[in-house]
């Protein structure tokens, strides 16, 4: 297949069917840093192929698929979580009498 996209993109089909030599890793990052949230963002770049394998090969596919969206969705209310606990602690420490 031709592919152009990003770097880390070529790095999570690597590992979806298995691993990679780690000094593969190290070798490439010498050459193109990856991001260090890399590792965060690796499953959602595994959910398109996934899919495709789930149309073309059946339901053997979906337990991925499920575990990356559940992975997902919970990650964005944690983050939302964080953040707004973040807004009330600055309000409540810009409005609070302090003593």
């Amino acid at each position: 297949a031709i592919y152009y996209g990003h770097p880390e993109m070529d790095w999570a089909m690597l590992s979806l069917f298995g691993s990679y030599p780690e000094a593969a890793m190290k070798s490439y990052r010498n050459i193109i840093p990856l991001e260090n949230s890399y590792f965060e963002r690796e499953k959602i770049y595994q959910l398109y192929p996934l899919l495709v394998h789930l149309v073309l090969f059946g339901r053997s596919y979906y337990r991925n698929i499920s575990e990356i969206l559940n992975f997902y969705s919970w990650f964005n209310i944690l983050i939302r979580i964080v953040r707004d606990l973040k807004v009330i602690f600055i309000i409540t420490y810009l409005i609070w009498p302090s003593r």
